[in-house]
């Protein structure tokens, strides 16, 4: 991991990461960013993600937080698009293209 998170900085000179470990040399926490999020982040402001699905109990529930703003992310946002949208999909060809454009591409509010 350390490795790959070395490559990556060195394409992405704003990739930033942190690895906390245990006494033993364990993983215990992971932090990384990436230099497009970062970006956004100074541009919009208030931006924290948390991975609910990443730990689950013995009822296979995700960590919840109360009384927070639940987020979801956008891989599987994209994954059930298709499926909610089929209608949007089949008639226009281009709409892939264009989402992913206004997803990825765009920096700022004007350009979303």
């Amino acid at each position: 991991m350390h490795r790959d998170c070395i490559k990556l900085q060195i394409k992405d000179l704003g990739f930033i990461y942190a690895i906390q470990v245990d006494e033993s040399g364990h993983m215990g926490n992971y932090f990384w960013v990436d230099g497009r999020s970062r970006m956004a982040y100074k541009y919009f402001g208030d931006v924290v993600t948390f991975d609910a699905t990443y730990l689950t109990n013995r009822y296979s529930m995700p960590f919840v937080l109360p009384n927070a703003t639940h987020k979801s992310c956008i891989w599987n946002i994209l994954q059930k698009l298709p499926e909610h949208l089929a209608h949007i999909y089949n008639k226009n060809s281009f709409f892939h293209d264009e989402l992913h454009h206004c997803i990825h591409d765009t920096v700022t509010i004007e350009e979303f």
